[in-house]
This record gives structure tokens, C-alpha cells and sequence, in this order.
């Protein structure tokens, strides 16, 4: 099946909003088999909404649209794909029964339109929102809307889309991705290019993404139980190559940070954090993780020399020896926040984010992590390369897989320099 995405919403054109949902929907199609070969942006216009539609019945299978589901006059896809298909949009009283629960019943006639689907589709459930997807085939056609709002789109495209496309697949189709860290993509590619040149089922593919690299793993059968079984030995080929630099795999997309944060809930593992550099970001991704607040005790930013001292316990001849981004600082960091809280780890963070604060003993890029558990502690130094967001951003990924791999035990435990 050969598919393509439109993306309607004039916010997209003018650049108000970046366009993830046509990113997440290849990603998830590829992941089943399903080529995407068009990618369509069109603004809040009839006329144009219908020419973009015409022009995708001619050369694909697939269409799949997304926003324009709204409750408002400039939100046209339903209705302009119902003339286009030449089927009528019919009221469900359950969807209007959802609105007024979630909207109050005197605000159900602004919103009625969302109670409408084309006639002869499947409804795609929005547990995160008022406006319903749905799915249609008509004349070899397979048509699918989605809301805009990327937290109401991928989840909707996940649970529900995707089974109604594996209907339609004679084989099925199953990925899964190995992420891995300390290495480039050439250099990975070098390590397993004979398995890649040679793939056949199933099939090797790597990819970058911002602060890891990954390798998909993908097989083609009859069942799921099978293709897990051939992606099971081709990952364990892969890592014998690998294992050094491996970090997590996974079928469903899945962050550094809930990955770590899943397992320190599966280990009941405490932790507490004391950041400088990154500003509570460090502490905010790991928030994000359900079930968190079990194992986070404590995040604090301690910015100044003043605050270090006073909450940490960092010395002050430490500070004025060392300084404030220094490997004895984040050593006493690390400890000072594990020993107030008591909790399994203490993991600190201090840095020069940039673009100024650098000099040529300690650049901009210079950071150190320290991670202690009340007995050892360890404090690895980076230096990074990017601007002031990056360096923030690329730390919280570093010492989040920093704390990964001392839970593990990795083998990478006792590096303690890495130029990033």
C-alpha cells in the first residue's frame, strides 16, 4: 500500500507550528509496511483543500489527512473529503453525548460539528480531546482524519489507526528500534555493515535522531509472535557487534527519560537531583514520566556558589579552589543531595551552557555529572559543542544515561571524559 499525508492548516504555512504529526505518521507506516511517499501541507481553503485531494486519489492508496477537525467555520477537512468521496456526514448521538459531558450541554451547539462523521466510517476514539477521527474505504480508497494537536493525533494514529490499517496488510509487519549512544552514525554503520549488506528478513536500518542513533529492526510474517522471534536473533547478532554502546530498545517510540524513569519505578530505586546548568530541566523530564513522584524526591537548582553551600554542603574552599564548573564541585553536588534525601542516588549537574561564561581552561560546552549512592560516586566531565539550548538539552539526555548505565552497571561506568 502506497500512502500519502495532508497536512491542512494555514498556522502550517505561515509557520506558526511545526508540522510532527506527518513526521509521526510515516514513522508509524514505515513500522507496518506502508510506503508514504507524498507529504502535503494546505492551508484552511476549500478549493485548494479539493485540489490537493483530487491530485492524492490519483497516484495513492492511502490519504491520510490531518487537522481541520475543529468546531469552527475555517475547519473544512471533514467536509470538503465528504463532497470529494461523494458521501454524506451523519450525527452520532454518542459523539454528542461525549461533547456535552466534556463541554457542559450549553456549549454542545458550538461544538456539534465534531458529532458529525462521513457516513459508513470507523470512528477513531479521541481520549484526549472533542474532535473524533475516523476511517473510510470507498472505491479502493483507504481515507483516514485526524485531529491536529499532536497530543490527540499520535495517540489516536497509534491505538486505533493503526490496527484498521493492519486489516488491509496480507503480511504483518513489525519494527523495533535499538538506540545507541557514544559513537556516530558511520561508526555504527561499520560495526554491522556485512549484517546490512546481507539483510534480507529481517531488515537492518539506521537512523539519527537528536542525541542518540538507532538501528530498526524490522520483519515481515504472518503473526506478530513470529516477527518478534526473527527481530529477537537479529538483535542479539547485532549486539554482539554493539553492546558497548547500546542504551535501550524498543517497539513503541520511548524517551531516555521514561526509560530511566521506568526503571527506577520497576527497581524502586530513589533518586534526587541538584542542577546548575540545566535549570530544573533535568528534574522536568523526568516529571514527565507516570508514577514518578514515588522515586523523585527532590530536585533543586542550585545556581549560585551561595545556594551550592547552603543546601548542598558543597565547601567553600572547594569553590574557591576548583570553581563553581568543576569535577570536585559535582563530586560534592552529587553527594550533598544524595545525603539530605537519603535516596538510592544523587545526581547533580554544573556546566557552561554558553554562549559566554567560557574561557580557554573551561569553554563553553564544559560539563560535569556526578552521580553518587552514598558509598561511590562518580563524575564523568563532557565537552559539547552547540548553543546554549543544545548544551542544556544534550545534558539532560547525558546525565539521565549517565544514571542509566549506573543502575545497570553498564561497562561504561568508569569513563569519566567524553567529547560530544
Amino acid at each position: 500500500m502506497n500512502g500519502e499525508v495532508i497536512s491542512v492548516g494555514t498556522e502550517l504555512l505561515l509557520g506558526q507550528i511545526i508540522n510532527t504529526d506527518a513526521r509521526m505518521v510515516s514513522e508509524r507506516c514505515q513500522e507496518i509496511g506502508i510506503n508514504i511517499f507524498y507529504h502535503t501541507a494546505v492551508g484552511d481553503n476549500e478549493e485548494r483543500l479539493k485540489q490537493v485531494i483530487q491530485t492524492a486519489f490519483d497516484r495513492s492508496d492511502l490519504i491520510v489527512f490531518t487537522g481541520g477537525l475543529g468546531p469552527t467555520e475555517d475547519d473544512l477537512t471533514k467536509e470538503t473529503v465528504t463532497k470529494m468521496l461523494d458521501l454524506p456526514l451523519v450525527l452520532v448521538k454518542e459523539l454528542e453525548e461525549k461533547l456535552e459531558k466534556m463541554l457542559g450541554k450549553e456549549k454542545v451547539s458550538f461544538n456539534i460539528k465534531q458529532a458529525y462523521i462521513i457516513e459508513g466510517s470507523t470512528i477513531l476514539p479521541n481520549d484526549f480531546g472533542t474532535a473524533a477521527g475516523m476511517a473510510v474505504r470507498k472505491d479502493g480508497k483507504t481515507v483516514i482524519l485526524l485531529p491536529g494537536p499532536p497530543r490527540e493525533c499520535a495517540p489516536m494514529f497509534s491505538k486505533y489507526a493503526i490496527p484498521f490499517l493492519r486489516q488491509e496488510q496480507e503480511e504483518y509487519i513489525l519494527s523495533k528500534t535499538m538506540a545507541f549512544t557514544g559513537l556516530g552514525e558511520p561508526e555504527l554503520e561499520w560495526l554491522v555493515k556485512d549484517i546490512i549488506d546481507t539483510q534480507s528478513n529481517p531488515t537492518v536500518a539506521p537512523l539519527v535522531k537528536d542525541n542518540y542513533i538507532t538501528l530498526r529492526v524490522t520483519a515481515k510474517s504472518k503473526n506478530r509472535e513470529t516477527c518478534e522471534k526473527l527481530i529477537e536473533a537479529k538483535e542479539k547478532e547485532l549486539l554482539e557487534r554493539t553492546e558497548p554502546y547500546f542504551i535501550f530498545d524498543y517497539y513503541e517510540e520511548k524517551s531516555m527519560e521514561e526509560y530511566v524513569g521506568d526503571l527506577l519505578l520497576e527497581k524502586d530505586l530513589s533518586v534526587s537531583i541538584a542542577e546548575s546548568m540545566t535549570g530544573g530541566n533535568l528534574t522536568a523530564a523526568l516529571v514527565k514520566v507516570p508514577g514518578i513522584s514515588s522515586v523523585l524526591k527532590e530536585g533543586i537548582v542550585t545556581y549560585t556558589e551561595e545556594s551550592k553551600k547552603q543546601n548542598l554542603n558543597v565547601k567553600e574552599e572547594t569553590l574557591r579552589e576548583f570553581g563553581v564548573v568543576s569535577r570536585e564541585t559535582a563530586y560534592e553536588m552529587a553527594r550533598g543531595i544524595q545525603a539530605k534525601n537519603q535516596t538510592a542516588y544523587g545526581l547533580s549537574v554544573t556546566g557552561i551552557a554558553g554562549p559566554g561564561g567560557g574561557s580557554a581552561e573551561k569553554p563553553v560546552g564544559l560539563v560535569y555529572i556526578g552521580i553518587s549512592d552514598g558509598d561511590k560516586t562518580y563524575v564523568r566531565e563532557y565537552r559539547l559543542k552547540g548553543d546554549r539550548s543544545r548544551n542544556i538539552t544534550r545534558t539532560v539526555f547525558l546525565a539521565l544515561n549517565f544514571l542509566r548505565e549506573v543502575i545497570l552497571g553498564s561497562p561504561n561506568i568508569e569513563k569519566d571524559v567524553f567529547l560530544v
